[in-house]
């Protein structure tokens, strides 16, 4: 979780430089009278790049191998869960615990057979 909450924090770190103008040329053809390519420059606002926190793809990162991790962790614990229920049954199988009244009062009674 803390790999996946830092690559959240990074990828909120990221942001735009300031664009500008910029100057382009194209050539465009004119057929009449001369048939020939002429010049022409216009200006075009180009957006800035994005700046990254600590290098590229640094959020996507994080992100992914926080989710791997988690995603392995869990895999792990079913795993070693199923073992557990595994064992669980095998020491059940001969015994019994039972809520129950005794000449005392209630009690609780635990029973191994083998």
């Amino acid at each position: 979780l803390g790999l996946i909450g830092l690559g959240i924090w990074v990828g909120n770190q990221r942001y735009l430089s300031t664009g500008g103008y910029q100057t382009f040329m194209r050539e465009v053809w004119h057929g009449y009278p001369e048939y020939q390519y002429v010049r022409e420059y216009y200006d075009k606002f180009v957006e800035g790049d994005i700046q990254y926190k600590w290098f590229k793809g640094d959020a996507e990162l994080l992100i992914g191998l926080g989710a791997a991790i988690w995603a392995a962790d869990v895999i792990w614990v079913l795993a070693k869960g199923s073992n557990n229920v595994k064992f669980l049954k095998a020491s059940y199988k001969g015994s019994q615990f039972q809520l129950g009244y005794l000449p005392g009062g209630a009690g609780l009674r635990y029973s191994f057979t083998f």
